[in-house]
């Protein structure tokens, strides 16, 4: 596995318990019965799906530990023309929006910084947002917890994040600006205050019922069921896939919320 396995899949069973959809993710090991099938599965499927050639991904299994399976979900990213006219259609109404705003928040909380760029300079990937499927009005999909084990970068981080709360609760500044020109640029829709609004709130509200766990002492509760169940999950592995680094990513996780208590409290 990737030296984000862990991140991945500690990001993904944090979302189902957070209220936050995402796509499914099971851990298998390579070497049982079920990782064996699908490697044999995977070889007889032949070269080229969709035009890419994985066949050397395939191979690459071999010397692996552990796969990741990960739901199919319906629909399609964030980008083009299908997420264009799909997003017209929802110009003026804030479910959708509302919905972005939450995952967005997930991301704060999460380091997640490979989707909407509202606390990171980049120019974003909004591949890893999935519109018009079965699941959700907006799903996520290859999320991943990124610790920042430097203390001077994690404090610049949670500056970023007290900057972009301040926004979600008062009104959009150049963070916010940013996932529009990202948004603008990916599927030439142009947001209005009311998208932005929407997108505000959903910020807020996912923060506030985090903060609510927080005050109850649930949250850390919650943190120490993902990481037992991550920690157990890739027990077995020889090499590290970040389960050695989890004490930190709920340390981050902890100082964000910290962060947003001061926001929103």
């Amino acid at each position: 596995g990737s030296m984000h396995a862990a991140g991945e899949f500690m990001a993904v069973l944090l979302a189902k318990r957070l209220g936050i959809v995402v796509a499914d993710l099971r851990v298998v090991e390579v070497a049982s019965t079920e990782g064996l099938q699908a490697y044999e599965f995977l070889r007889a499927a032949g070269e080229m799906v969709d035009g890419h050639n994985y066949i050397t991904h395939v191979h690459k299994l071999r010397s692996r530990e552990f796969m990741g399976v990960v739901e199919y979900v319906s629909g399609f990213g964030m980008e083009g023309m299908p997420a264009h006219q799909h997003l017209s259609t929802h110009l003026g109404k804030p479910d959708l929006w509302t919905g972005l705003g939450r995952l967005m928040a997930f991301d704060i909380l999460t380091n997640n910084w490979d989707r909407l760029p509202i606390a990171w300079a980049n120019e974003g990937n909004l591949a890893n947002v999935m519109l018009g499927s079965a699941k959700g009005l907006v799903v996520g999909i290859d999320q991943c917890v990124h610790s920042i084990v430097n203390d001077e970068g994690r404090q610049r981080y949670l500056e970023r994040v007290e900057a972009v709360l301040v926004e979600c609760r008062d009104g959009p500044g150049p963070n916010l600006k940013r996932v529009a020109e990202a948004t603008y640029n990916n599927t030439a829709i142009q947001l209005t205050t009311l998208e932005f609004d929407a997108m505000r709130k959903g910020c807020v509200d996912f923060f506030r019922e985090v903060l609510r766990l927080r005050e109850a002492n649930q949250l850390s509760g919650i943190l120490g069921e993902v990481t037992q169940e991550v920690a157990s999950t890739f027990e077995a592995g020889s090499v590290d896939v970040g389960q050695w680094s989890l004490p930190g990513k709920c340390v981050m996780i902890e100082a964000v919320a910290e962060t947003a208590a001061k926001v929103l409290s």
